[in-house]
């Protein structure tokens, strides 16, 4: 039984430093925190973030919520994506169904009139179907499911209380099919159990044939405490023979929970060469963000995607990572179009020629022959 427990949040927007290149996210937020998805891997069991009670049982519910988003909305004076969902708690897990906390942000946000992305494991968000599609045509939204295994014996494992792959798909494709922007999160893709090369080309495939415009994907990490634990109670009564793989991959997780080292680089290269394969973008095209969100970090994020497909192709990418950054960092007011001026770039610390040229092209010319060349679209 779940039990749900209102509370008085201080406050509900989260704002990050830096916009984040996988989900174009520079505010987000927890409507609940507590999960009642109750995924065996999630890592918002970990100390660090700090939800109380039985992780899948006990579940805090922000009432005051809208009240606070009506507040804090308004102060967020720059193009954005909002990001609706969280890492510890699905913002369409069944709590929803009784408060409807986020069917009345997303009316608030299409009256502030952001773009918007969704992250969910529930084909619930089928319910806000329509003010979805008319926050799409007005200002844009993406909708992305999360997907860790297409494979009956593991999903009802470790995601005993999200909605089944197969119907996330076909929520999908009823978006897809609508026009609005979808994606998969294959993430975490499921040490000996989804990652392998059948496993990630079953997800891809699957993805493709929805009409996803997007896969990103990452290994899955396993903090020590309650997270790893938990995991690992799942693991020795369903998956017994896997205990000391587990053990040996996850050996010197450190504070991050990370696998042995290479492991990553592995299944990554696998999952990309198959989405290449499928002729789907492995990062967020930049054709769902061109004018969504401001030009300076539209500039910092094509040239963040630039360094991981450069990385993919087995070159160096770190420089373009860094320019990312420096660029968000800088006080360049590119809507101005200080960051282009008529001598060229103005650069920022960290810019050379090479990437100066880059950004120069995006902002005079509006495209990236390079992005497009490396990303296939």
């Amino acid at each position: 039984m779940v039990n749900y427990t209102p509370i008085n949040a201080k406050t509900i927007l989260t704002k990050h430093r830096f916009m984040d290149d996988w989900f174009l996210s520079k505010y987000g937020m927890n409507l609940y925190r507590g999960c009642e998805h109750a995924c065996g891997y999630c890592d918002g069991r970990a100390e660090k973030y700090r939800v109380e009670g039985e992780f899948g049982e006990d579940v805090y519910v922000k009432v005051n919520a809208i009240e606070l988003l009506k507040r804090e909305i308004p102060k967020i004076k720059e193009k954005t994506f909002i990001f609706v969902g969280g890492g510890v708690g699905d913002s369409y897990q069944p709590a929803e169904k009784k408060f409807r906390l986020t069917r009345r942000t997303l009316e608030l946000l299409k009256g502030f009139k952001f773009p918007i992305h969704i992250l969910t494991k529930s084909s619930m968000v089928e319910r806000d179907f329509d003010i979805i599609g008319d926050i799409n045509e007005q200002n844009g939204a993406i909708v992305s499911f999360s997907i860790s295994s297409l494979a009956d014996d593991v999903w009802k494992t470790f995601e005993p209380g999200a909605s089944p792959p197969a119907e996330r798909f076909k929520s999908i494709e009823k978006f897809s099919d609508a026009g609005i922007p979808t994606g998969v999160m294959f993430i975490p893709q499921i040490p000996f159990l989804s990652d392998d090369k059948d496993s990630i080309r079953d997800v891809v495939k699957a993805s493709r044939e929805a009409g996803a415009d997007f896969i990103l994907y990452g290994g899955m990490t396993l903090k020590e405490g309650r997270q790893k634990e938990h995991f690992m109670r799942i693991l020795k009564e369903k998956f017994p023979y896997l205990e000391d793989k587990y053990r040996g991959l996850y050996k010197n997780s450190g504070m991050w929970g990370s696998a042995a080292q290479g492991y990553y680089s592995r299944i990554n290269r696998i999952t990309y060469d198959i989405c290449r394969e499928y002729k789907i973008p492995t990062r967020i095209p930049y054709k769902l963000f061109k004018d969504r969100i401001e030009l300076k970090y539209e500039v910092a994020m094509i040239l963040a995607h630039i360094g991981y497909f450069l990385e993919m192709h087995g070159k160096s990418g770190g420089a373009y990572k860094k320019a990312s950054i420096s660029i968000q960092k800088s006080p360049f007011d590119v809507r101005q179009k200080t960051l282009a001026g008529e001598g060229g770039l103005r650069k920022p610390p960290g810019v050379g020629k090479v990437i100066g040229g880059i950004v120069d092209e995006i902002v005079k010319e509006r495209r990236c022959r390079l992005y497009g060349e490396l990303s296939g679209c």
